[in-house]
């Protein structure tokens, strides 16, 4: 990202996308930042209180746009290169989107009365969303006049539900109650393929090769697992790469890596060999939300209230918070921003720089 930590503090001015519900600008007074006062942008773990760029004088100061609001339970989001797009989890079950620079509070609604949508994912051509009833359904980004097509549905007792939903290589990968099933975006004709069965998936993550889930297990202390399976399938028999894990949740992949969210920590292994390279980057935090993401550069993860970022995968200098008191729930980001929504608030916000 060209940036590292300084001693000097870059306080997130918050700015209007075109459309209501700011009401101040961040002066960086008392009221400012967190629930205590500091800066918005304070260090956890030791970590140096801001980012900058190398030299003082090219210090960006982060802008924190609204996007949109009065979005009841605002809960998936995901971005592209010009839009962002969320669903309303349990309101009218809709699935918007807006411009990255803003739509003047009037989103496109693409689709209307899903049954609560809580996952998405893109391609070029559509945006994709996961329903608690089992269905995966697609609708074109430039709109399908609110008639979603359905790509697949889990229905048989066993698999109802489709969860956490993505997308590599043109096919769908998404978590039931007990299994990860798989269909091309062209549709697969009613039933998805199962990959593995019998098991607990909570969030997966996809590789051009290998599907990777959490497993919390028995919901006991130390129950959680991380699990891995061929996408073209394992017999049923995943393996453990990592075992004994207190809550692992969120999971996300680099080329090289593994990063996920467990308990209060955020920790990482090698592909090549897991089980002997755990480590954790990050204690005595508290993550929530499905949400784990790697740049390239950069972690970001959420807890209940704040946006975090770690500078450098394996965070050498610790976490940073990177937006306050946001409840952030889901994350996405694109080359220059953060996104998140607040489903208490029921608001679509970003960060610039991320």
């Amino acid at each position: 990202m060209g940036r590292v930590l300084s001693v000097l503090m870059a306080i997130p001015v918050i700015a209007l996308a075109g459309c209501g519900g700011v009401e101040s600008v961040d002066d960086g007074g008392a009221d400012a930042g967190g629930a205590d006062g500091t800066d918005s942008m304070s260090s956890v773990d030791g970590a140096s209180d801001t980012l900058s760029t190398d030299s003082p004088d090219s210090q960006v100061t982060p802008v924190e746009v609204l996007i949109a609001s009065q979005q009841f339970r605002a809960h998936a989001i995901a971005v592209d290169s010009t839009n962002v797009y969320w669903t309303d989890y349990d309101g009218m079950g809709t699935i918007s989107k807006c411009a990255t620079s803003g739509c003047a509070g009037s989103p496109v609604i693409l689709a209307v009365a899903q049954q609560f949508p809580n996952s998405l994912a893109l391609d070029d051509a559509n945006v994709y969303w996961a329903n608690d009833d089992g269905t995966v359904m697609a609708c074109a980004i430039n709109g399908c006049a609110q008639t979603p097509t359905e790509i697949g549905a889990v229905t048989t007792t066993q698999f109802y539900y489709a969860g956490s939903l993505t997308l590599e290589a043109s096919q769908l990968y998404w978590a039931t109650l007990d299994a990860v099933v798989t269909c091309p975006v062209s549709g697969c004709l009613g039933q998805p393929t199962p990959i593995i069965t019998g098991q607990k998936p909570t969030v997966i993550a996809v590789d051009q090769t290998t599907l990777y889930w959490t497993d919390v297990g028995d919901g006991g202390p130390s129950g959680g697992k991380i699990m891995t399976c061929a996408i073209a399938g394992c017999g049923n028999a995943p393996l453990t790469i990592a075992s004994s894990l207190p809550g692992p949740y969120a999971i996300t992949l680099d080329t090289k890596n593994i990063y996920w969210t467990d308990g209060n920590a955020v920790s990482s292994c090698s592909k090549a060999s897991c089980a002997s390279t755990i480590a954790t980057l990050v204690s005595n935090e508290t993550p929530s939300g499905p949400s784990i993401l790697v740049d390239g550069s950069n972690l970001y993860w959420s807890t209940a209230q704040n946006v975090m970022q770690c500078l450098g995968v394996t965070c050498p200098s610790g976490a940073a918070v990177l937006a306050a008191n946001q409840n952030p729930f889901v994350l996405a980001v694109d080359a220059t921003s953060i996104y998140w929504n607040d489903p208490t608030n029921g608001t679509i916000s970003k960060l610039t720089p991320k």
